[in-house]
């Protein structure tokens, strides 16, 4: 995508994501979700670089994005009401759309 690393820690989803339902997407990608209901192969455009965008002439690459919440117990007690559990955050995975 064009970005050296340092240009991206610490830099908001958010400025990357090119969609008309950016907040939708956003709130999809930031899921507490685990097993059959995290999300999976969600499309997501997201914006090159600047230097990339002049070379290949288009200023966004779909990926798709697989989003899990993580807790601090084990998935199945995610679901239970007995147990004392801490959301942690979320982890997100993106991999290029074929």
């Amino acid at each position: 995508m064009g970005y050296d690393p340092d240009q991206l820690v610490g830099r908001p989803i958010g400025e990357l994501v090119e969609s008309d339902n950016k907040e939708n997407l956003l709130k999809d990608l930031a899921t507490r979700h685990v097993g059959p209901l995290a999300i999976t192969d969600l499309e997501v455009k997201l914006k090159l670089s600047d230097e990339v965008s002049q070379v290949v002439e288009m200023s966004t690459q779909t990926i798709l994005v697989d989003s899990v919440g993580l807790w601090n117990v084990l998935d199945e007690d995610v679901f239970k009401n007995n147990v004392d559990k801490k959301f942690l955050e979320t982890l997100c995975v993106g991999k290029r759309a074929v």
